[in-house]
């Protein structure tokens, strides 16, 4: 199973369809997808849509989607991809065509990879963590967001406006240089300003992203419903620097700040949208926080 987390809006649908057509043995699969409802047409799957009206209350749209989830179980599809696991029910279906060898593409609402592996296991949805924590059961979980991007032809140099605090902060906690950093300009320029929607300083929106893949520590971790270590052991296996392009162990925060570090995504953004560099726990390669 390969879990896609985030917000509504946070492109986890594209993420997923990516996911699924980017399989080297696509054209020779039978993929089948529920969602409630499609959001986009993909001619290389067959699809399901959840058809609901403005009255149906929200079980019977739940049986519904759970009535076209055991539809497509019974034409044993190599691939399915599962538009929202949401209870226990739909969340025993997924589990379901996973133990019987099927790989399945789903999305969870959530607030980072060990948040939505709390979620799994938790009251709503109910996956039993020794289930979750089977050997092949979990391919990885990612936990996404969407941020603006600069706008190439009028963005500022940061070190002109970050307070210095924030540029200590960078250097001394972070270890990252502010002068390949800038900031939205905003009065915006011909390039980047749209009057009618008061948008000034950016120019489209670019993904951060953490991906967990569960090693037997974390695995062991899970089945024991220790959070806490599965954070330690994910967070410890970055071995980078938080101004190096490779991702392992590091969170959707860092990879913004990546991303900040070349000079992509304004720092402002990142504290308004996660939280400040001030109060952000940075874990070493012990998997401890610094």
């Amino acid at each position: 199973m390969m879990v896609i987390a985030g917000s509504t809006g946070s492109g986890k649908s594209t993420a997923l369809r990516s996911f699924i057509y980017s399989l080297p043995d696509r054209d020779s699969l039978k993929i089948y997808g529920v969602e409630d409802p499609v959001e986009y047409l993909n001619p290389f799957m067959r699809q399901i849509s959840v058809q609901r009206t403005s009255d149906d209350p929200e079980e019977v749209v739940r049986m519904k989607f759970l009535s076209a989830l055991r539809s497509v179980l019974r034409m044993d599809p190599d691939v399915l991809m599962l538009g929202e696991i949401r209870d226990h029910d739909s969340a025993s279906l997924a589990s379901e065509f996973n133990r019987t060898g099927h790989r399945v593409f789903t999305t969870v609402h959530g607030d980072g990879c060990v948040d939505v592996l709390a979620r799994l296991t938790g009251e709503e949805i109910g996956i039993h963590p020794s289930t979750l924590a089977a050997k092949k059961y979990l391919s990885a979980v990612m936990y996404q967001k969407l941020l603006p991007k600069l706008c190439l032809h009028c963005r500022k140099p940061a070190v002109n406006c970050l307070p210095a605090s924030t540029q200590e902060i960078l250097r001394n906690k972070f270890f990252v240089d502010p002068s390949t950093m800038y900031v939205a300009n905003d009065e915006g320029c011909s390039h980047c300003r749209v009057e009618e929607l008061g948008l000034a300083g950016t120019k489209g929106l670019t993904v951060v992203a953490e991906i967990l893949t569960p090693t037997d520590g974390i695995l062991m971790a899970i089945a024991r419903r220790d959070w806490a270590q599965v954070e330690r052991l994910w967070r410890g296996q970055r071995n980078v620097g938080f101004d190096h392009p490779a991702m392992q162990g590091k969170t959707a925060f860092e990879h913004a700040l990546y991303k900040a570090t070349q000079g992509e995504i304004d720092p402002c953004d990142i504290e308004a949208d996660f939280e400040s560099f001030a109060t952000y726990a940075i874990f070493n390669s012990e998997g401890t926080p610094a």
